[in-house]
This record gives C-alpha cells, sequence and structure tokens, in this order.
C-alpha cells in the first residue's frame, strides 16, 4: 500500500513550491541608490506602513502614512506634524488639515510615487513602522545617503532567499 503511493509526498512537496513562487507579497523595500535591497518588510495583512522622523528644519516628529497600490505605486494617505512652517505639506485640494493640541494631522491625501527618496542623518532617527516591526534607517543605512523606498511584490520564495543573502 506505501509502495503505491510513493508519490504523494513528491506531489505535496512540488505543489507546495509552485505555490510558493506564485503567490506574492506586496513588501516595503529599502534600498540604496543602486536599487540594491537593504531591507525587504512584507505587509502580510495590514497593507499601511509609516515612516517618521524628526524634521530636520523644525526638529519636531513627522509621521508620513503610506499605503501600496497597484503596479507597485505607493500612497501617501496622511501625515501628522507638530509645527507648521518650512517643508510641513499641506494643499488646500487634497486632505482635510485638523490641529488636535498642537499634533497636525493632514488626512485623506492620495499623493501617488514609484518610490520615495529620504536623506537619514544621526537626529533625524528616520524608521519604518511596518508588520508590526519598528526598523531604523541607521540598522542598515549611513548618514547622509539616500535610502529609497518603494513597493515590491515579493513571492514567499523570493522573500526566503532574500532572507538567506541578507541575514535580515
Amino acid at each position: 500500500m506505501i509502495f503505491k503511493q510513493w508519490y504523494i509526498a513528491p506531489g505535496v512537496v512540488i505543489l507546495l513550491l509552485v505555490l510558493l513562487s506564485l503567490i506574492s507579497i506586496p513588501s516595503v523595500v529599502l534600498s540604496d541608490l543602486n536599487g540594491s535591497p537593504r531591507l525587504v518588510v512584507p505587509l502580510w495583512q495590514n497593507k499601511e506602513f509609516t515612516i517618521e522622523y524628526l524634521h530636520s528644519v523644525n526638529k519636531t516628529p513627522v509621521q508620513e502614512h503610506f499605503t501600496p497600490a497597484p503596479d507597485n505605486n505607493i500612497i501617501l494617505t496622511g501625515t501628522e506634524f507638530r509645527s507648521l512652517g518650512v517643508g510641513t505639506p499641506f494643499l488646500s485640494e487634497e486632505g482635510q488639515l485638523v490641529n488636535d493640541q498642537g499634533v497636525y494631522s493632514l488626512t485623506g491625501m492620495n499623493r501617488s510615487f514609484k518610490k520615495i527618496s529620504y536623506v537619514p542623518l544621526a537626529f533625524t532617527r528616520h524608521t519604518l513602522l511596518a508588520a508590526g516591526r519598528k526598523v531604523y534607517f541607521s540598522d542598515y543605512f549611513t548618514d547622509g545617503k539616500i535610502v529609497e523606498v518603494r513597493i515590491e511584490k515579493y513571492t514567499f520564495i523570493k522573500l526566503i532567499r532574500h532572507q538567506f543573502q541578507k541575514g535580515s
């Protein structure tokens, strides 16, 4: 009986490998300018992610909220900041600005990007909040280097390969 069904286990393994190579997960990718991924964070359930940092001029906290969109685009859905002035976003036609005890929230935004570039410095403390993780840019990039944030679909196999290659 066992001899006649020897093909079931290899068949299940092959089927699993095929499924793992077909199913893709939108992932936040942090890379250097040459596009080489330093960090890949799959967005398993909650597809939203946030980049937070200290504003380089105002020295106040900023949070930018994003969500993946079709064609590997990134949609900026809102921002939170604690000071109006140089470099703080607001176009009246693209959202609602609310001041809640000194925290300004701009919601209802819908800015689309292919990628977003940041230049983290030690005092700006750029951080990615995604999939329950809090990751500091400084753990992967040196100060003053341009960091590109993009969305890319990763299959399970590609995620596993990236984990082994980068050890992240």
